[in-house]
């Protein structure tokens, strides 16, 4: 009987410094999960979200649109997706294939008129970006082969550095490609970046710095439908500014596609965000 008893109370003993080694650890694996969540937590600023604000990284702008250095991930849904078909998928922003980008930098569409305002937007993001790509080329920049060691002055004694692509002769080659991705409808002035002289052209190529604050531009609305020409809003936004840098906010302006006599669509209204 004394040897049964014994036995009880030390299988109860057992039992009981089990359950408190279980609990404890129980009550240490979910501290180290708690602390990891809490260590590795960070905080995404949306470039799209006035509010906050994001870091910039201006890079490859004689390339690629400079955007803000953000997780793309974590940017707010496209204007373009829409649930509301049977099926959840998603609208073609290009209308079924009605927009089509030319190797110019230009733009096609078919049937403009009839074309729903996001088809038109989405279209005038693309030749919006390309806009930006030519104006950075050719105002703060050269888009040709140059020989830097042979170049003119001008009054206030600017080098302009020779053009050494066999295309370009005049200064009308240089508009001529300019207007490529620009409406020849809207005044070109090339007059400051480019001399002519003796059947030849000199780019000054000033090569100026971008504004470090911006971030990105996006087309948030077509204001009107007007024959040849669509006006649209474009929103660009900003990571702060010289005076303060540390609060974001976004401007709207206005971008305007022109239909021109061989039916592609090229930048109108338009004005370098950066």
């Amino acid at each position: 009987m004394k040897k049964t008893i014994a036995f009880v109370v030390s299988l109860a003993a057992a039992f009981s410094m089990f359950t408190a080694c279980e609990k404890h650890n129980s009550d240490s694996s979910t501290d180290n999960t708690l602390k990891t969540d809490t260590t590795n937590q960070t905080l995404q600023p949306d470039p799209l979200d006035v509010t906050t604000t994001s870091e910039v990284t201006l890079k490859g702008l004689d390339k690629e649109q400079t955007t803000a250095s953000t997780d793309e991930n974590k940017l707010k849904p496209s204007k373009f997706d829409d649930n509301s078909n049977n099926q959840g998928g998603q609208v073609d922003p290009l209308g079924g294939g009605t927009v089509k980008p030319n190797k110019d930098g230009g733009i096609n569409i078919e049937n403009v008129e009839t074309q729903d305002d996001r088809v038109l937007m989405t279209a005038a993001q693309s030749l919006f970006n390309s806009a930006c790509r030519t104006e950075w080329e050719f105002k703060f920049g050269c888009p040709y082969e140059m020989d830097e060691s042979t170049y003119i002055e001008n009054d206030f004694g600017w080098q302009y550095k020779l053009i050494t692509d066999p295309s370009i002769h005049s200064m009308q080659d240089v508009i001529n490609d300019y207007c490529k991705v620009f409406s020849s409808a809207y005044p070109v002035d090339l007059s400051t970046e480019y001399i002519e002289k003796d059947g030849a052209v000199y780019a000054l190529a000033p090569k100026r710095g971008a504004d470090i604050f911006y971030s990105i531009s996006k087309i948030t609305g077509v204001l009107s439908r007007n024959g040849n020409e669509v006006v649209l809003q474009v929103t660009n936004f900003y990571t702060g500014n010289d005076s303060d840098k540390t609060v974001a906010y976004s401007e709207n302006d206005e971008f305007s596609m022109v239909l021109g006599e061989d039916g592609v669509w090229r930048a109108g209204k338009f004005k370098l965000p950066y």
